[in-house]
């Protein structure tokens, strides 16, 4: 059997990007996890850099790494706490970290160094973040600590499906429990609307991510 193909048009992939940053005015954070689901971790940030996007979110710290290395000015978040023992390679390749256990929050404040964190919130998918009733909690704890609180996130709480209040449910968690603005905009070839969020007080920024792992923030401080 020959080989599987899978080709990319360049100036499409180019195009949806820049619609993004013209709907949202704000940062683009563009998931490469999983070799940009299969596309290409290097040719999906090369292409991305090319308009000016600069920060990439990652599922381990070996595709952060990687793009780290090949593009050492670029911003990656990591999308999930990886395991204590990796803390070192974080620091050293100045990874942002996604948040949202009391071990490994209290691993990080350990060391006394300075780490840029983002705390996810579990509005319904149940795969990982710290539940609504533990926000105020985690939030204190950070802000108190050594660590930088540079954004807050959350999942929606079912994937692949439009049944249901997938849509409206989670930015409503999320808005209940973070104080935050929920607006909505049309993403390029999606028939739906999803819900993107503005933070209120000009003290975070916010990364969200849809169903499909296309993100919708990257958002700076918004004054409402």
């Amino acid at each position: 059997m020959d080989r599987g193909y899978i080709y990319v048009n360049k100036k499409s992939f180019v195009n949806n990007l820049k619609y993004l940053s013209q709907v949202s005015k704000k940062k683009t954070c563009l998931v490469v996890k999983a070799n940009a689901y299969g596309h290409g971790i290097e040719w999906s940030v090369r292409n991305a850099k090319e308009i000016g996007v600069e920060w990439f979110a990652v599922a381990s710290i070996d595709e952060g790494i990687q793009v780290k290395q090949a593009f050492k000015d670029s911003r990656v978040l990591l999308l999930a706490e990886p395991s204590v023992s990796q803390i070192d390679n974080i620091l050293k390749n100045d990874l942002d970290l996604t948040v949202y256990s009391d071990s490994f929050i209290d691993a990080l404040i350990d060391t006394g160094n300075e780490y840029n964190v983002h705390l996810k919130i579990d509005t319904g998918m149940h795969r990982i973040g710290c539940s609504p009733e533990k926000f105020d909690y985690f939030l204190e704890k950070i802000n108190d600590s050594n660590l930088s609180l540079a954004g807050i996130c959350t999942h929606f709480p079912l994937a692949d499906t439009d049944k249901g209040d997938t849509r409206t449910l989670a930015p409503t968690r999320l808005r209940d429990n973070v104080r935050i603005e929920v607006i909505s905009f049309r993403m390029m070839g999606m028939a739906r609307t999803r819900p993107s969020l503005r933070i209120k007080k000009p003290l975070l920024t916010l990364s969200v991510q849809a169903g499909t792992d296309v993100p919708l923030g990257g958002h700076a401080p918004y004054l409402g």
